[in-house]
């Protein structure tokens, strides 16, 4: 594996936007067209991917592979299209404790999006996209997140650009007055990380002793190291120190964010001002979150919603109402451009953005 921005993150070349797909298509003699098959794996297929995956991210490190087959695939879930025998086009779906404003819920990082390349142009990869999405709203799921190789191909999916990561890395030198991180560290790791987290953040993964002992797995796993930095023996930061041949990114990798299931998420924001309005919401993609929603509640208190009984005086596009409540866009020039009532600008400045976003993993 190569510390190079958005790499597993995601590789597609499929950027076609079918907005009319559905999940399955059949067999037709007739026609001469060949059987597709849709779905979701089981655990004990998960393994089929690999081929795929060394395919279309060739330039990942076997050492790297085998970890990520090994231990990120125990628990994620893989969705994958398939044609004329064979896997055509997957996506996965990597699950992290969200921290969500006061919620804690477990949600899914998107990775490792790939098309062979020969079935590329087609709308595969909407189609996987769309079925993953549409599963996670029926889990209640939020929201979700990717690093993406493009931010170009995700736009038409709803997906909008919130936050960009930023690492430290250490040179060989400065490692020397730290001391790499080992599993026994791996619980004072998650207690410290997660206290300043708490601190500073609305937005991020939780740490717990697992996470870390996986991170260190895969930092091992070409030749990296996280180095601790300690204070009078309290440990006060930490660095990750590359192997030699590995030069330090130039780039810093971008994350992307969805909203899944609008009516979970809007519960987790708070409110600087009384609300009582309603918004219609258009969602091409999840058509589950179409229509009016009724959004209330106190100064100081958590935002209420429920499906509405009546229109809301504005329409509002799910991805600009997650850039916004995201903190990706300002409500003055996302108003002005959209043309919103009073009443609408009143109720959306009311509500507070989770802007403060911290999401560094890579996979």
């Amino acid at each position: 594996m190569q510390w190079i921005p958005g790499r597993h993150a995601v590789a597609v070349q499929d950027a076609a936007v079918q907005n009319g797909k559905k999940g399955v298509a059949g067999n037709d003699r007739k026609s001469g067209r060949r059987r597709m098959r849709l779905r979701r794996l089981e655990k004990e297929e998960h393994g089929t991917t690999r081929k795929l995956y060394e395919t279309v991210f060739s330039e990942d490190s076997s050492s790297f592979v085998d970890y990520y087959y090994k231990e990120k695939t125990k628990e994620n879930q893989m969705y994958v299209l398939e044609e004329d025998g064979g896997i055509r086009t997957m996506l996965h779906l990597n699950p992290y404790r969200m921290q969500v404003g006061p919620r804690q819920e477990i949600l899914h990082y998107i990775v490792a999006v790939a098309t062979e390349k020969a079935y590329r142009k087609r709308g595969y990869m909407g189609m996987v996209l769309k079925k993953a999405m549409e599963e996670m709203y029926q889990s209640g799921e939020s929201f979700t997140f990717l690093m993406p190789a493009s931010e170009k191909i995700y736009v038409p999916y709803g997906f909008r650009t919130v936050y960009q990561q930023c690492k430290k890395y250490v040179t060989e030198e400065e490692a020397k007055a730290g001391e790499p991180a080992e599993e026994k560290d791996c619980r004072e790791m998650a207690e410290r990380v997660n206290a300043c987290l708490e601190e500073r953040y609305q937005i991020y993964a939780r740490r717990d002793e697992g996470y870390y002992r996986r991170l260190l797995r895969e930092y091992k796993s070409d030749g990296a190291a996280l180095i601790l930095y300690r204070k009078h023996g309290i440990l006060e930061d930490y660095g990750i120190l590359l192997p030699k041949t590995e030069p330090v990114p130039l780039k810093k990798p971008k994350i992307m964010i969805r909203i899944i299931h609008l009516l979970r998420f809007l519960e987790t924001l708070y409110l600087r001002q009384d609300v009582d309005f309603v918004l219609e919401i258009e969602d091409p993609w999840i058509e589950a979150n179409c229509g009016s929603v009724y959004l209330s509640g106190k100064k100081g208190g958590l935002l209420q919603v429920k499906p509405g009984d009546k229109a809301g005086k504005d329409r509002v596009k799910i991805e600009e109402l997650g850039a916004y409540l995201f903190g990706a866009m300002s409500l003055e020039s996302w108003a002005g451009e959209a043309g919103f009532t009073q009443e609408t600008i009143d109720g959306l400045q009311s509500i507070v953005p989770v802007s403060r976003i911290f999401l560094n993993e890579t996979v």
